[in-house]
């Protein structure tokens, strides 16, 4: 027990980190070192071991660091002589070295030396990377001073050199001389030397002097204590890929040139640049058959629209005529409407004038009438007083005679008699006198009946041509009316059709601008496609020389019209 505790002393002082189990596995004893160690990382391990903690690894099994510890036990009950493992827990690496403690009894127990196994790993994993960078890539290593130290047989080959050709030579014997003596070539060691991590594309001579053209980068090596103490390079020769660029690099300025006849050959340089070059020339083949079809669409194109524009400015023409034929016709439309309504307004006043005629007429006849009665009744007068006269004229003789008489028995009384002589005298001189004026009074009322009887033949000869001037008026009414009817409706529709008019004159409009419209868009349609010409000419197309020739000469005009 005491050897024990003497050697768990021993064992506190020493650097490395030292964990002790017993035969059970269960550990026993931790020294400072491994705890401070474990202490460092006691999070990280966490998260694979929720319960990790440093202060309670006493006692416990190792079985907590493993996932599968039956594995572990098998391997340590077979364990005989020091093993090395490496374990992983969590982000953690760790190299670990276990020995088993012998006693006369066998084994007794396991000493478990731990160590970090990241930087170590990260090392190996770094060599690794380098040697397979060196297997695919040139590398040569430089000192401050840019004399070569090493190169890798990639480089030796690809620069045509033997090691023991280059090595304490300068850099510059891969440099062209003009780059050499230039003060960017200088400012590139400069770089180096301040640190710079220098990566590019690099113009280089090999042995024979031929150019090359390597990918790669100057990388300054620095030792533990930060100092640059040489520059390595690691690089790719891609003189093949440069050549085949620049190669492309004309095709394109071929191509950017109009030219759709050239190609680009194949090099046979790698099944990549060969693809390339292949797929280059497919595109180009489909490039060229495509632009010709466009270039004869175009020149197509280009002969419609000219049709279309001589079309459509025949069309604007003709619509601009008719619409001037129609703004014509609409004017004499309005001024035949006028008129017509004029006209239908003055029947409208006939007809009301022959209305107005033929009532009077009406009346006139009716007077008439009422006169030609009175005028016979007068006549039948004249008769009744004709007669009355006869019989005063008959009195009057009858009384002559008497006073004829009178006289004579008067003038046979003698004296005596004598005064009714007078008297009889008298009378037969009134009776005489009544008899002249009944006689003239006879003769005025003949007269008088003669002119009623010839009054009354008129008037009846007036109320027939008044009749008749009725039944004219009549008819004239009638047609009058008839002839308003047909100006209203000739009125009517003149004013559908001015209307109609109106409305053909107002589309004939919209057709005239859409006309004089579709004509600048054609004129637009023959000037872009006469560009478009035009930019197609840029092109080198090969195919029909006609064709060519078609789309120089389209040229032309556009080329008169632009400077114009």
């Amino acid at each position: 027990m005491r050897n024990r505790r003497l050697i768990y002393k021993a064992i506190d002082s020493l650097q490395a980190n030292v964990m002790i189990a017993n035969s059970r596995l269960r550990i026993t004893y931790v020294n400072p070192s491994l705890r401070a160690f474990l202490r460092q990382s006691e999070d990280q391990l966490r998260r694979d071991m929720p319960q990790f903690a440093v202060d309670r690894l006493i006692g416990s099994k190792v079985d907590i660091f493993h996932k599968t510890p039956s594995h572990q036990r098998n391997m340590l009950a077979a364990l005989r002589d020091t093993h090395r493992a490496t374990i992983r827990i969590g982000p953690k690496s760790f190299d670990l070295i276990v020995t088993p403690l012998r006693s006369m009894f066998g084994i007794s127990g396991y000493v478990v030396e731990w160590a970090d196994a990241n930087a170590r790993l990260e090392n190996v994993d770094f060599g690794e990377q380098m040697r397979a960078i060196s297997r695919r890539q040139a590398k040569i290593d430089f000192d401050l001073n840019g004399n070569i130290l090493t190169a890798n047989e990639n480089f030796l080959n690809l620069m045509g050199y033997g090691l023991d050709e280059i090595i304490g030579k300068h850099h510059s014997i891969f440099v062209d001389p003009a780059e050499v003596r230039s003060p960017d070539y200088q400012a590139f060691w400069d770089r180096l030397r301040s640190g710079e991590h220098v990566q590019s594309e690099f113009h280089r001579r090999t042995k024979s002097g031929r150019e090359v053209w390597v990918e790669g980068a100057y990388t300054p090596i620095r030792d533990e204590k930060g100092t640059i103490v040489k520059f390595t390079k690691f690089c790719s020769d891609i003189t093949d890929k440069t050549s085949f660029l620049d190669t492309i690099g004309n095709a394109f300025n071929a191509l950017a040139d109009g030219d759709l006849e050239q190609r680009v050959p194949v090099m046979k340089l790698s099944p990549l640049f060969d693809k390339l070059s292949s797929d280059f020339n497919s595109a180009l083949d489909r490039l060229q058959s495509t632009m010709q079809q466009i270039r004869d669409s175009a020149l197509s194109v280009r002969g419609k629209s000219q049709e279309l524009r001589r079309s459509s400015d025949s069309l604007t023409h003709r619509t601009e005529q008719q619409a001037n034929s129609i703004d014509q016709s609409a004017a004499a439309l309005t001024q035949i409407t006028t008129t017509v309504q004029e006209t239908t307004e003055s029947t409208r006043e006939a007809r009301k004038l022959v209305g107005s005629v033929t009532e009077n007429a009406q009346h006139v006849s009716h007077v008439m009438q009422q006169t030609v009665v009175a005028m016979k009744s007068l006549e039948s007068s004249s008769g009744k007083i004709e007669r009355i006269i006869g019989t005063i004229d008959e009195i009057a003789f009858q009384t002559n005679l008497l006073a004829l008489n009178a006289g004579i028995e008067a003038a046979r009384a003698g004296e005596s008699g004598r005064g009714f002589a007078v008297v009889a005298l008298e009378v037969r001189d009134l009776a005489q006198r009544s008899a002249e004026a009944a006689q003239e009074i006879k003769r005025l009322i003949s007269d008088s009946a003669r002119n009623v009887t010839e009054s009354v033949g008129l008037v009846d000869r007036t109320g027939s041509a008044i009749g008749e001037m009725v039944v004219g008026v009549s008819n004239i009414r009638d047609i009058v009316v008839t002839i308003a009817e047909a100006a209203e409706e000739q009125a009517s529709g003149l004013s559908q059709i001015a209307s109609s008019v109106d409305r053909l004159n107002e589309v004939t409009q919209k057709n005239t601008v859409m006309a004089q419209s579709a004509t600048v868009i054609t004129s637009d349609l023959d000037r872009e496609t006469a560009q478009m010409n035009n930019a197609l000419m840029r092109f080198r197309l090969g195919g029909s020389v006609a064709m060519q020739q078609a789309a120089e000469s389209d040229a032309q005009p556009q080329a008169r019209r632009a400077a114009g």
